[in-house]
């Protein structure tokens, strides 16, 4: 990754997820000592030289030392806070990513800046032929063909790919992890501690259900021994 100067290009931080799965706000539980989404943009902002989060609800995300941009119309999903976000943007390239990610891969994240060159996407993918779109970068010249999507109702982001010069670019394996789910998050968590040697800091409700898990395994174990 450059280490000289901000890459001339914006970040953009997908916040407006419902967390259906996770059954809490992702974007603000806890991770290394700060809400996830938070964690996410203090890896980004030494990066660009403009950082923004797509919200549907901005108002919960002050605290953040950033843009919060909300969504044009509410309940569109991903697609929606892209086009508002590069509507916003006053960079052409912008690097977008979800903010249950909690780790980025920096050097992906050049590549695919540069990857971007002659390009109105450069998305991610893996080698069995998965794509990445929500750690992809955008020109802002995506913003017709994505509301015409929206306009018709279609949201999908992977939708915009046939309609835009896409580059698709080699993703390394073993690196990408999303936190979709308790269990995605518990995992994480698990291995931030092994790599600190400390106890990660967590909410009230992520420590209850910790022991809850504790607890169900103590009980199968005794039932099958007994």
């Amino acid at each position: 990754m450059r280490e000289t100067k901000p890459l001339e290009a914006a970040a953009i931080v997908l916040a407006g997820g419902k967390s259906s799965r996770m059954g809490q706000d992702k974007s603000l539980m806890v991770f290394s000592g700060q809400p996830l989404v938070e964690h996410v943009v203090s890896q980004l902002l030494p990066l660009f030289q403009e950082v923004m989060v797509a919200a549907d609800q901005p108002d919960k995300f002050g605290f953040l030392s950033c843009a919060i941009v909300p969504d044009e119309a509410p309940d569109q999903g991903p697609l929606m806070g892209i086009a508002s976000c590069l509507s916003t943007s006053s960079h052409d390239l912008n690097f977008v990513t979800a903010c249950d990610i909690p780790h980025m891969n920096l050097e992906l994240i050049d590549t695919l800046i540069r990857e971007a060159e002659g390009y109105g996407i450069a998305v991610p993918r893996s080698a069995d032929g998965l794509l990445e779109p929500l750690f992809a970068v955008y020109r802002r010249s995506v913003i017709g063909p994505a509301r015409a999507l929206l306009a018709e109702s279609r949201r999908g982001v992977r939708e915009l790919f046939p309609l835009v010069k896409t580059r698709y670019v080699e993703m390394p394996g073993g690196w990408y992890r999303n936190l979709n789910t308790l269990s995605d998050y518990l995992d994480a968590l698990a291995c931030l501690e092994e790599a600190s040697g400390e106890s990660a800091d967590v909410s009230p409700a992520v420590n209850a259900c910790r022991r809850t898990a504790r607890t169900r395994s103590i009980s199968d174990g005794a039932r099958i021994k007994s």
